[in-house]
C-alpha cells in the first residue's frame, strides 16, 4: 500500500475534522450562553471566555483559559466542560500526546454522562464516550492506526454512547463500524477493511449510514482495477438483504405488498454514485450540472450537508473544466438563486480566468452574506489564482464582503467534511460476492 491519499465528500461524513465535533454540544451551548450574557451587558465568566477564544481560533489563549478554569475549585459540570474543551484545544494545537492525557483525566472524573445536552437530537453530554472516542481520534492523528482502531473498539465496549433517540443510536452504530474499517484500511488490510464497510453500509439501525462508506466501497474496486466485480456483488447484496427483510416480515405476519420489495435496492446509493462516474465518462455534463442545487441546507456552500450529489458532480466536471466551465456560465443565466452558489462551487472547482472573472463580478454585487460567503469560498477554491484574486479583493473591500473574505485567506477559512483514506495495493483480489464481503 502507497501513502497517497484519496477523499470523498462528505455529505454527513465525519473525519478526524468531523462535524459531529465541530464545537461539540458541550461548546455550542456555552456560546449560545454567551450571546445572552452580552446582550444583557453581563460579565463572562471564566469558561465563556475560554470558549469565546476556541471559536475565535485563538487556542493558545484559549489553552490557558481552560486551565484557569480547571486550577480552581470548580463544580462538577464545569470541570467536565473545562477539561473535555481542553482536550479538544490541544488538538487543535497539534498536540495529540497531551490531548490523550487530558481525555483520558475526564474517563475518570464524576461526570455525569446522562447530563442533559444542548438540544433534543443530542439528549446527553456523553462525557466519557466522547473523551474516549477523541483519544482514537488523536491516535489516528498520529497514524497510529492499530492503536486508534483499539480506542474506537474501547469506546463501543466500555464507554458506549448513550441516547434515547433512535437516530442518533443508528449514527453511533455507523460510525463504530466505519472507523473500524477506516483503521484497517490505513493499515493495508484492504479486504477486512472492505467488511466492515459492508457492515456500516448495509447492517445498520434502520439501514442508516452516510456517504462516506458507499464512496470508499466504490473508490477501492475502481482504484484495484476491479469495477468489473461490483454489479455482481451488488445484485447479491441486494438479494441476500431483501430475503432477510421478507422473513422477518412473515416472521411478525407483517403483510407487505409484492411490487414493495421490488421498490426496494439497498445498493441505490453505489449505483447512484456508479451513474454519476458514468456520466462523467460520456461527457454528459448537462446531466451533472442539474445536481448543482441546494438540497437540505439554506446557505449553500462550503455548507454541504445533505448535497453529496452536487459535491460530487462538481468534482466531476472539474475533471473536464474547459468545456465544463462553457457549460456552467451558459446554465448561470438559467438558474435562480441561492441555487447559483452550487454553479459558483463547481466553478471554483474548475478555476480558470472565465470562471473567477464570473465569482468575481456576483461577489462584489452580492448584498446576502450568506451568499457572498459562497462566492469567497468557491473563489478560494481555484488555487494560486483564486488566492490573488482574494487578496485582490480584500485590498478595497468592506462590510459583508471584508468578512467573508476574512477567514478565507491564506487558504484558510472552513472547508467541506471530507475523509481521507490511503491508496490501496492493486494486487489485492477484492470480494466479488456477498458472502466473501459479510
Amino acid at each position: 500500500m502507497n501513502s497517497s491519499i484519496a477523499s470523498v465528500p462528505g455529505g454527513r461524513a465525519w473525519g478526524f475534522h468531523h462535524k459531529w465535533i465541530r464545537l461539540l454540544i458541550i461548546l455550542a451551548t456555552s456560546c449560545f450562553t454567551i450571546q445572552i450574557i452580552s446582550a444583557q451587558s453581563k460579565p463572562l465568566s471564566e469558561i465563556d471566555m475560554a470558549n469565546r477564544l476556541f471559536g475565535s481560533g485563538k487556542y493558545a489563549e484559549a489553552e490557558q483559559g481552560f486551565r484557569i478554569v480547571l486550577s480552581k475549585d470548580k463544580d462538577v459540570e464545569t470541570r467536565g466542560k473545562a477539561t473535555f474543551n481542553l482536550g479538544l484545544t490541544l488538538q487543535k494545537l497539534g498536540r495529540h500526546g497531551e490531548a490523550i492525557t487530558i481525555f483520558q483525566k475526564l474517563l475518570t472524573q464524576p461526570v455525569d454522562d446522562k447530563e442533559p445536552g444542548a438540544h433534543l437530537m443530542e439528549p446527553y453530554r456523553n462525557y466519557r464516550p466522547r473523551a474516549q472516542w477523541e483519544i482514537g481520534n488523536s491516535l489516528f492523528a498520529q497514524k497510529n492506526y492499530a492503536a486508534a482502531r483499539e480506542a474506537y473498539a474501547k469506546t463501543k465496549e466500555k464507554f458506549p454512547f448513550q441516547s434515547w433517540c433512535g437516530n442518533e443510536r443508528a449514527e453511533y452504530e455507523y460510525r463504530y463500524e466505519f472507523y473500524a474499517g477506516l483503521c484497517l484500511d490505513h493499515l493495508g488490510k484492504t479486504v477486512d477493511a472492505l467488511r466492515q464497510y459492508y457492515r456500516a453500509a448495509f447492517s445498520g439501525r434502520w439501514f442508516y449510514s452516510e456517504p462516506a462508506v458507499h464512496f470508499r466501497i466504490v473508490g477501492i474496486y475502481e482504484e484495484a482495477g476491479q469495477l468489473r466485480k461490483l454489479p455482481r456483488l451488488l445484485d447479491e447484496i441486494d438479494s441476500r438483504i431483501i430475503a432477510q427483510a421478507r422473513g422477518e416480515a412473515e416472521t411478525e405476519n407483517r403483510k407487505i405488498k409484492e411490487e414493495e420489495w421490488h421498490k426496494v435496492r439497498p445498493t441505490a446509493f453505489i449505483r447512484r454514485i456508479l451513474e454519476l462516474r458514468s456520466f462523467a465518462q460520456e461527457g454528459r455534463h448537462d446531466e451533472l450540472i442539474k445536481l448543482l442545487k441546494i438540497q437540505s441546507a439554506v446557505t449553500g456552500p462550503p455548507d454541504d450537508e445533505g448535497n453529496w450529489q452536487a459535491i460530487e458532480a462538481a468534482r466531476l466536471l472539474a475533471l473536464t473544466p474547459k468545456q465544463s466551465v462553457t457549460k456552467l456560465l451558459a446554465s448561470a443565466k438559467e438558474i435562480s438563486e441561492p441555487n447559483d452558489r452550487w454553479i459558483a462551487y463547481a466553478l471554483g472547482r474548475c478555476g480558470g480566468t472565465e470562471a473567477l472573472a464570473w465569482l468575481k463580478q456576483r461577489a462584489l454585487r452580492e448584498e446576502n452574506f450568506w451568499a457572498v460567503r459562497s462566492f469567497i469560498y468557491a473563489i478560494s477554491l481555484a488555487g494560486k489564482e483564486g488566492q490573488v484574486l482574494l487578496d485582490t479583493l480584500a485590498s478595497s473591500a468592506s462590510g459583508n464582503l471584508a468578512v467573508a473574505i476574512g477567514p478565507y485567506k491564506q487558504g484558510g477559512g472552513e472547508t467541506q467534511s471530507h475523509i481521507s483514506f490511503p491508496a490501496i495495493s492493486l494486487k489485492v483480489s477484492l470480494p466479488e460476492t456477498a458472502s466473501e464481503i459479510q
